[in-house]
């Protein structure tokens, strides 16, 4: 690499995190007056030749996408006359909008690939009355956008089902109970499954997998009996503790083979997955589980996913409950538990019908401008067939469009299916004419096109670093107006819950990048929160290291990653020293920073050779006498990414904590992954298949990066201890790395300590 385009690349990264902010200010959504300008991107610079780390990600990319299984489409094309377009939908994913509200209301910035626009349209309240039994009835709505442009809805509703009107069921929990759970995810898990025992009924059976470092089988098909339930209940309690790491990969295996072991065709066949998404998995997992949902013979083993609290990571949560053809839905406190086992269970864990189609035909020709949905073809047998749960219903979303139109023009409506039981093919057909759709009342479309401009809108804006760019203005003007459009004259709670959202938002993105220029300052250290300063006894940096916690808006460029998880600010560790030449021949070498322990097992005596680029920050804390545990978060950056992976003399990151109820204060090296392996390239959560961040803008667009990641540990209320956070080069002084942290905290819970991938 040239020496000068390496120099740009090594001083890029230096951006930081620290404090909390204060929670930014809501703008009123009419935003009358003069219109404040926010930070947006610049024009991108000429796209550069993909390199080896860029191509690599772009093929697991695409690889995830084939494997997901549904596709959230926004196509343009034409339906012809006289022929059908073929739709599905999902009608059981819902998890997205919540998990960006929570975002929103904690004032972080949202994801684009987050932002999973047709689990909006499941996710928020529409009325249909229910099909008769055995059917599915159909509801469309069409609502003039403007001139020859259309919005138009369609909702395919199944019947609705009592608990008592279910099959029996047969349900293998496969239950993750490693260290990231430890806290608020651990007990929320303890009450689900508290509830869960208190709606079986007779013939109903269950088996239970706990995933840790090991996988081991609790219960093994219980069938429900009601003098036995009380005892096995508090057996199951008094099991879910968190215990180290976890490879949910082989817990997905137990569970399977269990469920395949205990497998009844006139029961309700599932694999429910309790985690928080924490959890080192390849696609190999998304294979196993489509192989067991796609059961040909039989109904198929559906597996349902349950992520919980608000740090659960929705990208792998949302991959295999759609591998599995079941439900992804997400639990934050206990009225979503009780939520789940009364009013939604059967729409969360049934079938109503199977391999439901939508076909659309027409007497004209139509231009589809936009379709939310999950897949949409000219074909029938091009389309993926989704499943309908009971109580509930599939919503497609489409916007037409078309240069001369009669309203006595008919759109034929047909919904295939087959019978979850006897699988029977049957079919429900509505015709109507343009006239009597627009006479039609049309709330609910209405409602539809207000949620997707929310939508839109929180996929397109961006963060930027450009006070004077207009883009995000212009976006949330574009969407205001859509979603004022649609909801004119309509009062509806949700609607009003969006629209506060919606300004919020603009919010939050203000307060990350219209930022005063601040002094350095220790306190700022691994973005610890000011309620915390008191317990820094004192902060200090290794001679030689290069150690930066500044301001994140000055070098945020255009990075779309590494944003701060706390408000504005974080703190980077460089094995580079900015503006100098990065390495030659005379590049000085340092002292290993030599460990006891790694984790809490002992290391053996050996030596340890000169390490290159040493760069460490050394924090003394006391810790409040109510804390039982700490976090921080983390994100390792570096150029050693695709050409030094396994080669043994990577840039490597140690936390090293030195603390009298740790291991007796000897060094301890708390920061590696779930097989052990230290953080550098080489470890499981660098560029792994379900924790994907953007690097644009950072520096590390040739190299790779692990996701945001949260190391919690164990630590005793009132002692004293002291964190190194150091950074080195095992070998050369080449190919440079970076590890941003932020986010410390301490915590009321107690932990076993453990690295875990964030969202």
């Amino acid at each position: 690499m040239n020496r000068s385009r390496f120099l740009i690349l090594a001083s890029i990264p230096c951006f930081l995190i620290a404090c909390a902010a204060s929670e930014p200010k809501a703008r009123q959504l009419s935003r009358p007056g003069k219109k404040e300008a926010l930070p947006t991107a610049g024009p991108l610079p000429p796209p550069a030749p993909e390199s080896l780390g860029g191509k690599r990600r772009r093929q697991r990319r695409a690889q995830r996408e084939r494997a997901s299984f549904t596709t959230q489409s926004s196509t343009k094309g034409t339906l012809e006359a006289l022929e059908s377009i073929s739709l599905t939908a999902n009608a059981y994913s819902s998890a997205s909008p919540r998990f960006i509200r929570e975002s929103i209301l904690n004032g972080r910035y949202v994801r684009p690939e987050n932002v999973r626009i047709p689990e909006f349209l499941n996710h928020y309240t529409f009325r249909y009355p229910a099909a008769k039994k055995g059917t599915v009835a159909i509801y469309p709505e069409l609502r003039l956008l403007g001139p020859d442009n259309y919005s138009l809805m369609v909702a395919a509703r199944s019947e609705d089902r009592a608990r008592s009107e279910m099959l029996p069921l047969n349900f293998t929990f496969l239950i993750d109970n490693s260290g990231s759970m430890a806290g608020p995810a651990i007990d929320l898990v303890r009450e689900f499954m508290r509830q869960f025992t208190t709606v079986l009924r007779k013939g109903d059976r269950f088996s239970v997998v706990l995933c840790n470092s090991v996988v081991s089988v609790l219960v093994e098909n219980f069938v429900y009996n009601k003098d036995q339930i009380t005892d096995l209940r508090e057996k199951i309690l008094k099991a879910l503790k968190p215990v180290a790491g976890t490879d949910l990969h082989q817990g997905l295996e137990a569970a399977y083979e269990l469920a395949e072991k205990h497998y009844s065709d006139d029961v309700l066949n599932r694999v429910v997955v309790l985690s928080d998404g924490a959890s080192y998995a390849t696609d190999s997992a998304l294979r196993l589980i489509n192989k067991h949902a796609n059961k040909s013979e039989h109904q198929g083993i559906k597996l349902v996913g349950v992520g919980f609290c608000e740090k659960y990571d929705d990208s792998f949560m949302y991959a295999i409950g759609n591998a599995g053809q079941g439900s992804y839905f997400g639990i934050n406190d206990k009225p979503d538990i009780e939520e789940s086992f009364n009013r939604k269970f059967a729409a969360r864990f049934d079938v109503a019908a199977k391999d439901v189609r939508l076909h659309i035909s027409s007497s004209g020709t139509w231009n589809v401008n936009q379709f939310h949905g999950a897949h949409i073809m000219n074909k029938e047998e091009r389309i993926n067939p989704q499943h309908l749960p009971p109580n509930n219903q599939m919503v497609y979303h489409i916007v037409l469009s078309r240069n001369e139109m009669r309203l006595d023009q008919k759109l034929i409506f047909k919904v295939n299916f087959r019978d979850p039981l006897t699988h029977k093919l049957k079919s429900t057909v509505v015709e109507q004419s343009l006239r009597e759709l627009l006479r039609e009342p049309r709330s609910h479309v209405a409602k539809a096109d207000a949620i997707l401009a929310y939508a839109e809108m929180v996929k397109k804006i961006v963060l930027a670093s450009n006070p004077e760019d207009r883009h995000n203005n212009s976006v949330y003007d574009k969407y205001l107006r859509d979603f004022q459009n649609a909801t004119f004259g309509v009062f509806d709670s949700e609607l009003l819950d969006i629209s506060r959202l919606m300004r919020r938002y603009l919010g939050v993105i203000e307060s990350l990048h219209i930022l005063p220029i601040e002094r350095e300052d220790d306190r700022y250290a691994i973005g610890i929160l000011p309620k915390y300063y008191k317990s820094i006894k004192s902060v200090k940096h290794s001679e030689d290291s290069n150690v930066r916690h500044i301001c994140g808006k000055k070098f945020l460029l255009r990075s779309t990653g590494p944003i701060a998880r706390e408000k504005k600010h974080f703190l980077t560790l460089n094995t580079s020293i900015v503006n100098k030449i990065p390495w030659d021949a005379t590049t000085p070498t340092q002292a290993h920073p030599l460990l006891d322990f790694m984790g809490w097992q002992k290391l053996p005596k050996r030596l340890r050779k000169a390490v290159r680029n040493r760069s460490q920050l050394i924090v003394t804390l006391e810790a409040p006498q109510w804390a039982k545990s700490f976090s921080f978060d983390f994100k390792f950056l570096s150029l050693e990414y695709p050409y030094h992976v396994n080669k043994g003399h990577n840039d490597t990151f140690y936390a090293i904590l030195e603390a009298p109820s740790v291991n007796n204060g000897a060094k301890t090296n708390i920061a590696f992954d779930a097989q052990g392996n230290v953080v550098s390239v080489d470890s499981v959560n660098f560029e792994g298949d379900y924790h994907p961040l953007s690097n644009e803008g950072t520096g590390f667009n040739s190299g790779g990066s692990s996701s945001w990641l949260r190391n919690c540990w164990p630590i005793k209320g009132g002692e004293q201890f002291k964190l190194t956070f150091s950074l080195h080069d095992e070998g050369s002084g080449s190919n440079h790395s970076t590890v941003i942290l932020d986010n410390f905290l301490f915590h009321r819970f107690e932990s076993v300590g453990s690295t875990d991938a964030l969202n």
